[in-house]
């Protein structure tokens, strides 16, 4: 397989600018050394400031030591020498801190699969640490018997916190290196999934609204100049903006990007929900790619994701999917919640970040008919069909966007699924990401992993509500 097609993200591209983590141990047994000296001094020099204090008070008289010197019969702060000094010796000295990149160079060599088995026990220089990941150790169960390893070469599954990019499960097949996770070491054609990008641009700059009417000519699902450049008529077709999206209807996308945003609008809003740029998370994630030229037929191939160029990670969709259900609002990714020392120091603990507002709350909303409408009545129709007859997923708010595209030597088919789901009765989201790289017959697709997931998941959450009638969740 091509790098266009299926990229690996080793570890060592990311570390070459990290400081190796004996070089951290190292300085950190200093900076503890440094501090114990510190500590000695700073007692010494509280005693002998309490001295000198106490013959100043004896001698000068007239002073009280209930935190008020007088002086001139004006009142101003009492001055402890000896505390600020220890405060400001305190401060100084390099505090046992564990950031994003030192956890990161913590966990080399830990297999991904690892994750779920909460505290993870890691010794290293003598240093025995607990790492506690956000795992959903009985979700990230279920999933991975739910695999479906004899009909994917590779698959990703990926589920998230959309309010705070908390990863919840990552389940995964690569069968040409077992050592690989597809949902965070690997980028995949983006294919049908970059339409959210094309809408949002869309919605955001140009006011696109759902019932907005698009003419296109031919096909459905090809991508031709003719289809991009030439004039519509009479005969053409015409469609709304959200059945072009819930169909991934390709002219019309292709359209959009080449006719109305063109290169600087579908570059803006790749930047702005995370593409050719490192999101920070705990272990090595590949960063997205969206190649664009100064060509405008490539401008609708990228538009429609009608392309092999585009490539993004599972984690990444789940991400994006955030984002929309999130009031556009990108979050960081985290699947570490703390880490801890074995006397029970946390000296790192997994925050949410926002990465930056990928387009407005209003657009987000906008963008969450699209995709809902691609459940009830797109592409994703077949795979949810009844769910609002169902006892379970009938209680939910559900939005997704497929994607379709081969390899080039046609023996894969990768199958995407990006979305969400919210219960419209409480708080609780989850967002989504699946990609299934399908050879020799097509198994089990990804907006059926989705549906799966998703039942199993507010299953849980509604048994525990309905049994437990003042429960919040």
């Amino acid at each position: 397989m091509t790098n266009l097609l299926m990229n690996r993200y080793t570890p060592d591209m990311l570390y070459d600018n990290y400081s190796s983590w004996r070089v951290y141990q190292d300085r950190l047994r200093r900076s503890r050394a440094m501090k114990e000296r510190f500590r000695q001094s700073g007692k010494f020099l509280l005693f002998l400031t309490g001295a000198v204090l106490t013959g100043y008070l004896i001698f000068a008289g007239g002073a009280k030591v209930a935190g008020v010197l007088k002086d001139s019969g004006e009142d101003r702060p009492a001055v402890f020498v000896g505390k600020l000094e220890k405060t400001l010796i305190q401060d100084s000295v390099e505090r046992v801190i564990l950031d994003k990149e030192k956890v990161r160079s913590l966990l080399v060599g830990l297999p991904p699969g690892n994750f779920s088995r909460n505290p993870i026990i890691i010794q290293t220089d003598g240093t025995k640490y607990h790492v506690e990941s956000s795992i959903d150790a009985d979700l990230q169960e279920y999933i991975t018997s739910t695999l479906d390893t004899r009909n994917s070469r590779y698959l990703g599954i990926v589920v998230s916190e959309p309010e705070t990019g908390r990863i919840l499960s990552m389940g995964y097949v690569d069968k040409t290196d077992a050592t690989n996770n597809p949902c965070v070491g690997s980028t995949f054609p983006a294919a049908s999934v970059f339409k959210i990008i094309t809408a949002a641009a869309g919605i955001e700059t140009k006011h696109f609204n759902p019932d907005r009417v698009f003419e296109f000519n031919g096909g459905k699902y090809t991508l031709y100049k003719s289809q991009i450049n030439g004039k519509t008529s009479k005969h053409s077709n015409t469609i709304t903006f959200k059945e072009a999206f819930a169909k991934s209807v390709n002219p019309v996308f292709g359209r959009i990007g080449s006719l109305y945003l063109g290169k600087a609008g579908l570059e803006n809003y790749a930047r702005a929900f995370g593409f050719n740029e490192t999101l920070e998370m705990e272990i090595p994630l590949a960063p997205s790619v969206m190649q664009i030229s100064d060509d405008s037929f490539q401008w609708a191939e990228v538009a429609s994701g009608y392309n092999k160029r585009t490539l993004i990670t599972p984690v990444h969709g789940a991400l994006i999917a955030g984002a929309v259900i999130n009031g556009g609002v990108l979050m960081e990714p985290t699947v570490i919640d703390r880490v801890s020392t074995e006397n029970g120091e946390m000296v790192y603990e997994g925050r949410k970040k926002k990465v930056r507002q990928a387009i407005s709350p209003a657009s987000a909303r906008t963008l969450q008919q699209l995709m809902n409408a691609t459940v009830s009545s797109g592409t994703c129709r077949k795979s949810f069909s009844g769910y609002t007859r169902d006892k379970v997923l009938s209680r939910l708010t559900i939005g997704g966007k497929t994607g379709s595209i081969d390899n080039e030597t046609h023996d894969v088919r990768f199958d995407w699924f990006v979305g969400y789901a919210t219960d419209k009765q409480g708080s609780k989201k989850i967002a989504l990401s699946i990609v299934v790289a399908h050879h020799k017959f097509i198994g089990t697709k990804a907006s059926q992993y989705a549906r799966l997931i998703m039942k199993y998941y507010f299953n849980r959450i509604f048994e525990k509500r309905d049994n437990n009638p003042g429960s919040n969740t």
